[in-house]
């Protein structure tokens, strides 16, 4: 049911999956006081660039591996049912 409307679960995954990683570095930042030590000579803003970047990396890699399994699941389901799922 779920995959039927596959395009908008894909963005709505995708925004949350970023939303969440986002929401997620914010917190490593702003309670994690080893992360503030390390970057003490960087601007805490620039620390937060770079943390937000690679979270986002992260999250958009993340949101790509789910739509090629959405798209591989959806490709199995064009091509036969499975085996034991009553299509």
């Amino acid at each position: 049911m779920w995959v039927r409307n596959g395009g908008l679960l894909s963005a709505a995954t995708a925004a949350l999956i970023t939303a969440v990683i986002a929401l997620g570095a914010w917190f490593f930042i702003a309670h994690r006081s080893d992360w503030r030590m390390w970057s003490a000579g960087a601007s805490p803003v620039l620390a937060g660039a770079v943390t937000m970047g690679v979270m986002l990396i992260a999250g958009i890699l993340l949101a790509f591996a789910l739509s090629r399994a959405e798209a591989a699941i959806l490709l199995g389901r064009q091509h036969g049912g499975d085996e034991g799922s009553g299509d």
